[in-house]
């Protein structure tokens, strides 16, 4: 593995985190509106 693939795994991993994240959010909202 050289330095850049390195670095394209980074963001890559940045990216499905901040996906992650964003999906989080989005169940969290769905359940708390579908329970209220």
């Amino acid at each position: 593995m050289t330095l850049s693939d390195l670095e394209k795994y980074r963001a890559n991993c940045e990216l499905l985190e901040c996906i992650d994240r964003q999906l989080g959010k989005k169940k969290v909202l769905i359940s708390t509106q579908g329970s209220a």
